[in-house]
């Protein structure tokens, strides 16, 4: 073999070898995403059944918290043991090993956004009016940053119709010209997230937002006894913050065996609303809706659900809605 056959013999082997080498690292990577993502669907999957343990911890937390009328339907919530802390604790399940822990809320101590348009698609006045006032308070006390008038292109996202309320309302006309382009809902909101796609709010206007609101079932009322001072002053623009504190403990204090008010009447009828004539409409003294925020330990991850609880007429609880936290 003369010296060219054998460099391009020598260029050849180095050519396979070059090729052979890039095969195996292209191999060698394939299999490494593989398997991490063989184990992220595997920590997704196990962390479900951990969320699963903590939701059914949270379902007797609540049912032991219940105070039970005659007719044996829940009439209101045990406030005295009220925030419930669903402990962090390791866990072995099925061959599942984990920690997780969590809290509950009540998801009714906040504005029902969906109380705004009721089920024959005609705005509330009187859910309007305390919105704005909600946003009008948190504007002043908490930087909100959000026009009040934001309340109208709300109302649009949930009512049926195309009818554009007001100068600040917004239908399929107006974000047909966004980028990219969609439409409104036109039908209650469904996840508090919504609020993002409406005309007129920032991400972090949503932020401080929705620590205050939240979208159930249209007729879902406010639970009077477990609002926070914030809300309990978006019912009328007179209450001060200091009838809004003197309510806020009224509701905490025990009267016969019973903590917070017994009906929405004795809430209206409270001294330190006198005078100031606060409809009942869209007020409860009970809850139906729970909110468990967990969080779960997998090996180096960590994730975030929320799940829906729904108490049942007889005090039945179910889990109605999970997903993962982000928003």
């Amino acid at each position: 073999m003369n010296l060219k056959q054998s460099g391009v013999a020598l260029i050849t082997v180095m050519l396979i070898l070059s090729l052979a080498t890039i095969t195996a690292v292209s191999m060698f990577s394939r299999q490494n995403v593989d398997i991490h993502r063989s184990a992220n669907i595997l920590n997704f999957d196990q962390a479900i059944e951990i969320t699963a343990y903590l939701e059914k911890i949270a379902k007797q937390g609540l049912v032991t918290h219940f105070v039970r009328n005659n007719n044996s339907t829940v009439s209101s919530v045990d406030l005295d043991n009220w925030n419930l802390i669903v402990a962090s604790t390791k866990m072995s399940i099925d061959e599942i090993n984990g920690e997780g822990g969590g809290y509950i809320e009540d998801i009714q101590s906040r504005f029902n956004l969906n109380s705004l348009v009721d089920s024959n698609d005609n705005v509330v006045p009187l859910q309007r009016t305390r919105l704005r006032t909600l946003i009008n308070n948190l504007n002043q006390e908490e930087n909100l940053n959000l026009n009040v008038n934001f309340v109208e292109a709300l109302i649009d996202w949930i009512d049926r119709n195309q009818n554009v309320n007001g100068v600040s309302g917004a239908e399929d006309g107006v974000y047909s010209s966004y980028a990219p382009p969609y439409s409104t809902a036109n039908q209650y909101m469904i996840d508090i997230s919504e609020l993002l796609l409406v005309k007129g709010i920032e991400y972090e206007s949503y932020i401080i937002l929705k620590k205050y609101v939240c979208v159930l079932d249209s007729a879902a009322a406010l639970n009077i006894n477990t609002a926070s001072e914030q809300v309990l002053r978006s019912l009328d623009p007179r209450i001060t913050n200091v009838i809004a504190a003197a309510l806020y403990n009224a509701a905490r204090t025990k009267t016969a065996g019973v903590t917070g008010f017994a009906t929405p009447t004795a809430f209206v009828n409270d001294p330190n609303n006198t005078g100031l004539n606060i409809s009942i409409t869209g007020l409860d003294v009970s809850s139906n809706y729970f909110s468990l925020k967990s969080e779960v330990f997998r090996n180096d991850s960590t994730m975030r659900y929320t799940s829906r609880l729904y108490r049942g007429p007889r005090g039945n609880i179910d889990v109605v809605k999970r997903s993962r936290s982000f928003l």
